[in-house]
Protein backbone atom coordinates (compact mmCIF):
# COMPACT_ATOMS: atom_id res chain seq x y z
CA UNK A 1 0.00 0.00 0.00
CA UNK A 2 2.56 2.36 0.64
CA UNK A 3 3.08 3.07 -3.44
CA UNK A 4 -0.16 4.13 -3.02
CA UNK A 5 0.75 7.36 -1.30
CA UNK A 6 -0.14 10.30 -3.23
CA UNK A 7 -2.38 8.61 -5.59
CA UNK A 8 -5.97 9.36 -5.95
CA UNK A 9 -8.54 7.90 -3.65
CA UNK A 10 -10.41 5.42 -6.42
CA UNK A 11 -7.08 4.14 -7.01
CA UNK A 12 -6.00 3.54 -3.03
CA UNK A 13 -9.77 1.99 -1.93
CA UNK A 14 -9.46 -0.08 -5.59
CA UNK A 15 -5.90 -1.67 -4.23
CA UNK A 16 -7.54 -1.94 -1.04
CA UNK A 17 -10.65 -3.80 -2.60
CA UNK A 18 -8.27 -6.23 -4.49
CA UNK A 19 -6.50 -7.05 -1.50
CA UNK A 20 -8.95 -7.69 0.54
CA UNK A 21 -11.05 -9.72 -2.13
CA UNK A 22 -9.59 -13.19 -3.13
CA UNK A 23 -10.01 -13.79 -6.68
CA UNK A 24 -12.89 -16.04 -7.89
CA UNK A 25 -14.60 -15.80 -4.58
CA UNK A 26 -17.90 -14.32 -5.28
CA UNK A 27 -19.45 -14.05 -1.51
CA UNK A 28 -16.19 -12.63 -0.25
CA UNK A 29 -15.94 -10.32 -3.53
CA UNK A 30 -19.15 -8.89 -2.54
CA UNK A 31 -18.49 -8.49 1.03
CA UNK A 32 -15.02 -6.77 -0.05
CA UNK A 33 -16.79 -4.30 -1.98
CA UNK A 34 -19.93 -3.45 0.68
CA UNK A 35 -16.49 -2.83 3.09
CA UNK A 36 -14.82 -0.89 0.76
CA UNK A 37 -17.62 1.68 0.02
CA UNK A 38 -18.59 1.70 3.36
CA UNK A 39 -15.05 2.50 3.80
CA UNK A 40 -15.37 5.40 1.10
CA UNK A 41 -18.58 7.09 2.76
CA UNK A 42 -17.11 7.12 5.76
CA UNK A 43 -13.33 8.84 4.28
CA UNK A 44 -15.58 11.21 2.39
CA UNK A 45 -17.50 12.43 4.95
CA UNK A 46 -14.10 12.93 7.65
CA UNK A 47 -13.28 15.64 4.50
CA UNK A 48 -16.71 17.36 4.05
CA UNK A 49 -17.24 17.93 7.76
CA UNK A 50 -13.24 19.14 7.81
CA UNK A 51 -13.10 21.70 5.35
CA UNK A 52 -15.05 20.27 2.54
CA UNK A 53 -12.27 20.30 -0.16
CA UNK A 54 -12.83 17.20 -1.83
CA UNK A 55 -9.87 17.38 -4.06
CA UNK A 56 -7.56 16.23 -0.96
CA UNK A 57 -8.66 12.86 -2.19
CA UNK A 58 -6.42 12.78 -4.74
CA UNK A 59 -3.52 12.78 -3.15
CA UNK A 60 -3.62 10.92 -0.27
CA UNK A 61 -0.62 10.60 2.03
CA UNK A 62 0.25 8.20 4.40
CA UNK A 63 -1.73 8.28 7.32
CA UNK A 64 -4.99 9.04 5.41
CA UNK A 65 -4.09 5.33 3.57
CA UNK A 66 -3.66 3.99 7.28
CA UNK A 67 -7.21 5.32 7.70
CA UNK A 68 -8.79 4.29 4.93
CA UNK A 69 -7.58 0.81 5.31
CA UNK A 70 -8.04 0.70 8.85
CA UNK A 71 -11.63 1.69 7.73
CA UNK A 72 -11.92 -1.02 5.27
CA UNK A 73 -10.64 -3.46 7.05
CA UNK A 74 -12.96 -2.75 9.88
CA UNK A 75 -15.46 -2.70 7.25
CA UNK A 76 -14.77 -6.04 5.84
CA UNK A 77 -14.67 -7.82 9.00
CA UNK A 78 -18.10 -6.38 9.74
CA UNK A 79 -19.73 -7.50 6.53
CA UNK A 80 -18.19 -10.65 7.03
CA UNK A 81 -19.65 -11.20 10.50
CA UNK A 82 -23.05 -9.35 9.78
CA UNK A 83 -23.28 -12.56 6.45
CA UNK A 84 -22.91 -14.97 9.78
CA UNK A 85 -25.36 -13.07 11.72
CA UNK A 86 -27.72 -13.30 8.90
CA UNK A 87 -27.39 -17.48 9.08
CA UNK A 88 -28.16 -17.08 12.44
CA UNK A 89 -31.18 -15.17 12.84
CA UNK A 90 -32.11 -17.64 9.40
CA UNK A 91 -32.31 -20.49 11.80
CA UNK A 92 -33.78 -18.44 14.60
CA UNK A 93 -31.21 -19.00 16.80
CA UNK A 94 -31.72 -15.72 18.20
CA UNK A 95 -34.29 -13.28 18.34
CA UNK A 96 -35.06 -9.99 15.68
CA UNK A 97 -34.06 -8.06 18.36
CA UNK A 98 -30.92 -9.56 20.29
CA UNK A 99 -29.95 -9.24 16.41
CA UNK A 100 -30.36 -5.91 15.87
CA UNK A 101 -27.90 -5.27 19.25
CA UNK A 102 -25.31 -7.36 18.32
CA UNK A 103 -25.25 -5.97 15.12
CA UNK A 104 -24.73 -2.16 16.74
CA UNK A 105 -22.10 -3.50 19.48
CA UNK A 106 -20.54 -5.75 16.62
CA UNK A 107 -19.43 -2.41 14.48
CA UNK A 108 -18.05 -0.34 17.50
CA UNK A 109 -16.26 -4.08 19.01
CA UNK A 110 -14.87 -4.69 15.75
CA UNK A 111 -13.61 -0.96 14.64
CA UNK A 112 -11.47 -0.72 18.27
CA UNK A 113 -9.95 -4.36 17.99
CA UNK A 114 -8.69 -3.34 14.51
CA UNK A 115 -7.61 -0.31 15.76
CA UNK A 116 -6.12 -1.27 18.51
CA UNK A 117 -4.38 -4.28 16.73
CA UNK A 118 -3.16 -2.32 13.85
CA UNK A 119 -1.13 -0.13 16.53
CA UNK A 120 2.33 -0.56 16.24
CA UNK A 121 2.28 -2.44 12.79
CA UNK A 122 3.17 -0.83 9.45
CA UNK A 123 -0.04 -1.17 7.95
CA UNK A 124 0.94 -0.15 4.85
CA UNK A 125 3.63 -2.60 3.87
CA UNK A 126 1.97 -5.88 5.13
CA UNK A 127 0.91 -8.24 2.64
CA UNK A 128 -3.02 -7.86 2.99
CA UNK A 129 -3.52 -10.38 0.38
CA UNK A 130 -1.13 -12.89 1.99
CA UNK A 131 -0.73 -14.31 5.52
CA UNK A 132 0.19 -11.99 7.85
CA UNK A 133 -2.96 -9.48 6.23
CA UNK A 134 -5.48 -12.72 6.53
CA UNK A 135 -4.62 -13.76 9.87
CA UNK A 136 -4.92 -10.39 10.97
CA UNK A 137 -8.42 -10.16 9.14
CA UNK A 138 -8.74 -13.89 10.77
CA UNK A 139 -8.37 -13.34 14.18
CA UNK A 140 -10.76 -10.58 14.64
CA UNK A 141 -13.15 -12.39 12.68
CA UNK A 142 -12.87 -15.28 14.79
CA UNK A 143 -13.34 -13.05 18.08
CA UNK A 144 -16.37 -11.52 16.77
CA UNK A 145 -18.27 -14.68 15.78
CA UNK A 146 -17.19 -16.74 19.14
CA UNK A 147 -19.12 -13.77 20.66
CA UNK A 148 -21.86 -14.31 18.05
CA UNK A 149 -21.87 -18.20 18.61
CA UNK A 150 -21.84 -17.93 22.63
CA UNK A 151 -24.70 -16.12 22.35
CA UNK A 152 -26.78 -18.86 20.79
Amino acid sequence: MSSFIGKDSESIFTAISNALAPAGASREEAIARRAVNEALEVLYEQVLLADGDLTKLDQMGTQEIAQALQASVSSYIYQRWLAELEVVLEKKAISANQAVRYERDMRVYIQECVELDMQGIDVLNMDWNGQAGQQFIDKIFTEAYRILEDSQ
